[in-house]
């Protein structure tokens, strides 16, 4: 595609309703052929897009919104976050739920975190930039080395909605699984109380 092309082709997708987008992505994957996965198809090229958006060679663009980007949050987001996710277990054919307490950092636009020490020996970091009331960024995860998934490191984009008082953030994940399939489901964070010095973080340390 030539730069002009291109750039009249971002010019449509700016002027472009959300909806109105995933409308004509989802028509667009419905012509692929019968041994596609289109859904999976979609969430890969979702997972792609929010890794890209969090990527540093965009730092311009967070930067010029950094004024704006927490505009809808109630103050300071650090602290110490509460972090439940659902995941899908194909081999166990079930439903299961991920926790970890978080110590979060919010500096400008960025929302870092870093799970606690957990009883099962899982490490969980999430890496986020905010755009009003809207987390997007990514999430890595290195499981329980004593557990089903034996220490394996997963990782995948997340988008959050944070609500106006800055005290839950609620969205969905995307990544993918031990066969390498992409898979999505919710995620939520729930703020528990301000940066603490380190006696009062040890009480979180091990109870999830």
């Amino acid at each position: 595609m030539s730069p002009r092309n291109l750039q009249e082709a971002v010019t449509k997708w700016e002027q472009i309703d959300v909806h109105e987008l995933a409308r004509l992505t989802a028509a667009w994957a419905s012509r692929a052929g019968t041994g596609v996965n289109r859904r999976a198809l979609l969430l890969k090229l979702s997972t792609a897009l929010a890794l890209a958006a969090a990527s540093p060679a965009l730092a311009e663009d967070s930067d010029a919104e950094i004024d704006s980007a927490t505009a809808t949050v109630d103050g300071d987001l650090s602290g110490i976050w509460h972090s439940h996710y659902i995941f899908t277990s194909t081999g166990r054919a079930k439903d299961l739920a991920g926790e970890h307490y978080v110590v979060t950092h919010h500096r400008g636009n960025r929302f870092t975190g870093e799970s606690v020490p957990a009883e099962n020996g899982s490490q969980l970091n999430l890496d986020l930039t905010l755009n009003g009331s809207v987390a997007t960024g990514t999430w890595s995860e290195r499981t329980s080395p004593a557990g089903y998934y034996r220490g394996s490191v997963y990782h995948g984009a997340l988008q959050l909605v944070i609500d106006p008082m800055g005290k839950t953030m609620r969205g969905m994940w995307v990544g993918f699984d031990r066969e390498f399939a992409v898979d999505s489901n919710t995620w939520e964070l729930n703020w528990i109380q301000a940066p603490a010095g380190k006696s009062t973080l040890r009480e979180y340390h091990f109870k999830v």
